[in-house]
């Protein structure tokens, strides 16, 4: 499953991701641990208002996991801006 992390900080780099996402892709003894199988950084450029976007794709191997991050980590703040899922 993917997901997106939308407007995120300009100077976001993997491993910030990988921080971010790793306490909610944690298992425990019902639920199955979620792996990342790839991050893409998005910039999305609007010429009309001139205006520059950032946005990450992650891929997770389980969409257990994958619903896991998406129901913990949305609105949750990411370098101090909130994180929209």
């Amino acid at each position: 499953m993917v997901i997106i992390l939308r407007r995120i900080p300009k100077n976001t780099n993997e491993e910030d991701v990988l921080e971010f996402l790793e306490p909610a892709l944690k298992g425990s003894f019902f639920k199955k641990s979620g792996h990342i199988e790839s991050i893409q950084k998005l910039v999305l450029k609007d010429t009309e208002k001139k205006t520059i976007e950032f946005h990450v794709l992650v891929a997770i191997d389980s969409e257990s996991a994958a619903n896991r991050v998406i129901k913990m980590l949305n609105r949750k703040l990411f370098k101090n801006k909130p994180i929209f899922s």
